[in-house]
């Protein structure tokens, strides 16, 4: 009943009709689903609405485990949309998936019910990385489009608008559609499927005064190579003596980029490493799960067969006896003496690696450069203040780098760990016998 009332719609498929990667964790996910259920309910307080969905399902299995329920239910509108989780999995048969999902549009509409589905939009226009799947996307694309005529199933074509790969329609891991991308996917459903006020404005791009839609493709693709900058940096072998605040920094970018499995590969050996082998194979544990629940896909070979050396116990995952000299700045806690006297006592040159990418911030580096080095009696003492991830370390570490030379005496660092994940801020009791005597 195109453009009429629905007494009864069901939603059939995986996250993205779930709703993940829209609403929070008090209210639950929201998403494009329950946004086209309130657009009809709008037109009427009589509609029963059941979403489905779940995270992770592929075709096969939304086929299987949703199906019947969705029959059960007599709706007069069902939606079905799933397929994105079997383009990500290493073996795909577009003719397969397309099967599973025309088995289910035939079903419902010899059901009489009204069916709706979508097309999906290049991966790779969103992620550069993902360039190894649009033939897939085209290919599964070419086959709903194929289904869907042949059983009357409305279309919304959301793969040929620009607007669809704008990143600010998606979510962190690019996988998912953030709020603004499940307000558009609900905007596209309800055009496709005529429903009273409802339009083409959901093609219109995002407004962009300032920055333009290339400068936001510019800005992912450096996002993605400061991503492999990251895991360059983390090489376990140039840390060796520092492993354990390696694995608290790898702990830091997991859980900002979960989905990555290079960092996971990267806390797994460090921790193996620090012989810790037992959190080395939980946290192994971890992104099986996290795979699973959110893609329904398995970790990659190079994770498994880390996982099996690590269980074996592999002597290759040892550091190589040159590894201890890929350093490139004193290890934390290493003592030496400026002077290159051997018999007097130790002095500490505690300060981090230096961050070599370090730009910017001339004005701060200047102040503090007059602060540290400039006359007068008593310490002198500095506090930055700021809001987390700021750089408020990276600026310290950087200008008292700028100044060693002038602290022959030796040079402390402490981590007070404040915004540190797992790890407890460190008390003044704690500190009191860092302090030099």
């Amino acid at each position: 009943m195109p453009g009429g009332d629905y007494l009864r719609y069901v939603a059939l498929g995986d996250s993205q009709t779930e709703g993940l990667g829209d609403g929070d964790d008090s209210t639950g996910p929201r998403g494009w689903a329950d946004r086209l259920a309130e657009r009809l309910a709008a037109g009427g307080p009589t509609l029963q609405y059941a979403n489905l969905a779940v995270r992770g399902h592929l075709a096969a299995q939304v086929h299987a485990e949703q199906l019947g329920p969705a029959l059960a239910l007599r709706p007069d509108l069902a939606t079905v949309v799933a397929g994105v989780n079997d383009l990500l999995r290493p073996r795909f048969d577009a003719d397969e998936v397309a099967g599973h999902l025309e088995a289910m549009f035939a079903a419902l509409t010899a059901q009489g019910a009204h069916v709706a589905t979508l097309t999906f939009p290049d991966i790779a226009r969103i992620t550069p990385l993902a360039r190894p799947l649009s033939p897939r996307v085209a290919a599964l694309n070419h086959r709903i489009r194929a289904a869907a005529h042949r059983h009357g199933v409305v279309v919304a074509e959301t793969s040929h608008h620009p607007v669809v790969t704008d990143p600010r329609l998606w979510s962190q891991d690019r996988l998912h559609a953030g709020p603004l991308g499940h307000e558009r996917i609900a905007a596209a459903v309800a055009h496709a499927l005529q429903l009273p006020g409802s339009g083409d404005s959901w093609t219109h791009p995002l407004p962009s005064p300032v920055v333009t839609l290339s400068g936001w493709r510019a800005a992912a693709v450096l996002a993605e190579e400061h991503l492999r900058v990251q895991a360059r940096w983390f090489d376990v072998g140039r840390w060796h003596d520092r492993l354990g605040e390696l694995v608290t920094e790898i702990r830091t970018i997991t859980a900002t980029h979960p989905l990555c499995e290079r960092f996971w590969a990267q806390l797994m050996l460090a921790l193996h490493r620090c012989g810790r082998q037992a959190e080395a194979l939980q946290a192994y544990g971890s992104v099986v799960t996290l795979l699973r629940d959110e893609l329904g896909v398995d970790p990659g070979g190079e994770l498994r067969r880390l996982h099996q050396a690590i269980l074996s116990d592999d002597p290759g995952l040892a550091l190589s006896p040159g590894a201890a000299r890929v350093m490139v700045a004193p290890a934390a806690h290493e003592v030496t003496r400026a002077d290159g006297d051997r018999d007097g006592p130790p002095v500490p040159a505690e300060l981090p690696v230096n961050v070599t990418t370090f730009t910017g911030r001339r004005s701060e580096l200047r102040f503090l450069h007059n602060v540290l080095t400039g006359d007068g009696p008593g310490p002198r003492r500095v506090a930055i203040v700021g809001a987390g991830g700021t750089g408020k370390s990276a600026l310290a570490v950087h200008a008292a780098r700028g100044v060693a030379e002038r602290f022959p005496d030796g040079l402390l660092y402490v981590n007070l760990h404040g915004a540190t994940p797992n790890a407890e801020p460190l008390r003044r009791t704690r500190l009191s016998g860092r302090a030099p005597g």
